[in-house]
């Protein structure tokens, strides 16, 4: 990698300051309460970086932090190649990835973007099929210089979470461009739970597969690179009821939560289909007892029953939010913006209050107490020390005001948190430093493959002779390996 270190006299150009330090903070995410008084003080900040050894480095490289904590993870969880998300159609991610000039030496090396080529084939255009029927060339293999993205969003529905695309849309047109321009050397994968773990309707064999993967899935939002929360306005609903003729005793009715759906067999002559919620007689028992035709009212529902639970009251989306609090919070508040994106500014500011709050605690020794009295931040604010069996029980009263499409779900999700909170509680400070050792390759990544790599500042153009040529007589290219 190269840093750019200037000649400057003992009382340096304010302005060159300002560039050096905005330069360290991004490559090697320097706090953002540094201060550089003068080259002294640079000089410094570049060897503080420069002191990772050889062996550390390479280590980081070879194998993602997800595969290193937990290596059986990816054993049931997959992961999706980010080319598979970004084109509509049949026209893949990486046919747009040639139109960058900076992209078209992937052409020539054996990079895993390259075999992204194959993609071309593959439609994107919503809805998204879930795990089972995904096509197997967009799964990807984790590396050490990948960059694994989780996401996290609330579902619009039972039977899909987005099938009209708003928040593919969100990740195609926002999100996996921004992470294109920061890493445009480094496969990017997604892990998305529709994709990327089994779902209804599921096989015995899957069933185990899926709680295999609800083991892990701490793993994901602690050991990924980025996290991107994803808020869209729950879909408008055709409330128009319909009605259709028929023999009830011949057709399949079920019961999902409240509702009762027509589960078929689908046929031409019937306008009623699959997945639609029957409004009269709306007794499962009336139906299949019936055997004489009758007229009932339905709502279309193409994708099942709505979920109209609102992001802040969902269960599943409160154990994503809160474990990526206590992740950031043994990362350090510098790895912030790094680490959480969002298209909703207001939940980002929530999520760094929570990582506020434990930094605190741990500041004064209450790991264990912050990490189970998390949600009510006025008792958390007074310090005293309570028994585990105290914060155990507040924090599963608050779990329990959170609502869940499914009601069995909240012992899962119960049992995740617990298990977060047993981890980060007895080993906080193991936890600290495997994210400092994630924070050390993230800046490896982003120097070698990322937006401050030789290949991108040179395809980039941003040394051309013509360019910022006052600054530049100032400024001399140092490597530093």
């Amino acid at each position: 990698m190269r840093i750019f270190i200037l000649r400057a006299s003992n009382t340096p150009d304010v302005k060159i300051l300002s560039f050096c330090l905005n330069f360290l903070q991004r490559a090697f995410l320097i706090e953002s309460g540094s201060k550089l008084e003068n080259m002294s003080s640079v000089t410094s900040l570049v060897s503080r970086a420069s002191n990772w050894s050889i062996k550390s480095r390479e280590t980081n490289l070879i194998v993602h932090p997800l595969v290193k904590y937990d290596p059986c993870a990816l054993d049931y969880i997959k992961v999706l190649k980010a080319a598979y998300f970004e084109s509509p159609g049949k026209r893949s991610g990486f046919e747009r990835e040639q139109t960058h000039s900076y992209h078209k030496s992937l052409l020539l090396t054996n990079s895993p973007l390259k075999h992204s080529r194959k993609l071309k084939l593959i439609g994107t255009l919503p809805p998204l099929p879930r795990n089972q029927d995904v096509p197997p060339l967009a799964f990807g293999k984790l590396t050490g210089r990948s960059i694994l993205v989780a996401t996290s969003h609330a579902w619009f529905y039972q039977s899909h979470p987005d099938p009209h695309g708003v928040k593919l849309n969100l990740l195609r047109n926002d999100f996996l461009p921004r992470l294109r321009q920061k890493y445009p050397y480094s496969e990017i994968l997604i892990f998305d739970d529709w994709n990327s773990s089994p779902q209804w309707p599921r096989t015995k064999a899957e069933d185990k597969v899926f709680y295999k993967c609800m083991e892990h899935m701490n793993s994901i939002y602690c050991y990924c690179d980025v996290v991107i929360f994803l808020e869209a306005k729950l879909p408008e609903l055709d409330n128009r009821i319909r009605f259709q003729n028929l023999v009830p005793s011949d057709f399949n009715f079920g019961t999902f939560v409240d509702v009762v759906q027509f589960h078929g067999p689908d046929s031409e002559l019937l306008d009623i289909k699959k997945n639609d919620i029957i409004v009269n007689p709306a007794n499962i028992e009336i139906l299949r007892s019936t055997t004489k035709e009758i007229k009932i009212s339905y709502l279309k529902r193409s994708f099942g029953r709505p979920n109209r639970i609102l992001p802040t009251d969902r269960g599943w989306l409160f154990a994503e939010r809160i474990t990526s609090a206590i992740r950031v919070a043994s990362a350090g508040k510098h790895r912030f913006d790094e680490i959480i994106w969002s298209n909703n500014e207001e939940l980002r500011n929530q999520i760094y209050k929570w990582t506020s709050i434990f930094i605190e605690a741990a500041d004064r020794g209450q790991v264990e107490d912050a990490l189970n009295e998390y949600v009510d931040l006025n008792i958390l604010i007074r310090s005293i020390t309570l028994t585990r069996t105290f914060f155990l029980s507040r924090y599963k009263a608050e779990l329990v005001t959170k609502r869940f499409t499914r009601p069995d779900d909240v012992h899962l999700v119960n049992e995740l948190l617990e298990s977060l909170v047993q981890k980060f509680s007895l080993n906080w400070e193991g936890e600290c430093e495997k994210q400092n050792i994630m924070s050390d390759r993230a800046h490896e990544v982003l120097m070698l493959w990322g937006e401050f790599s030789d290949n991108y500042i040179k395809q980039a153009r941003l040394l051309e002779p013509d360019c910022n040529l006052s600054l530049a007589k100032r400024v001399s290219s140092v490597g530093v390996r």
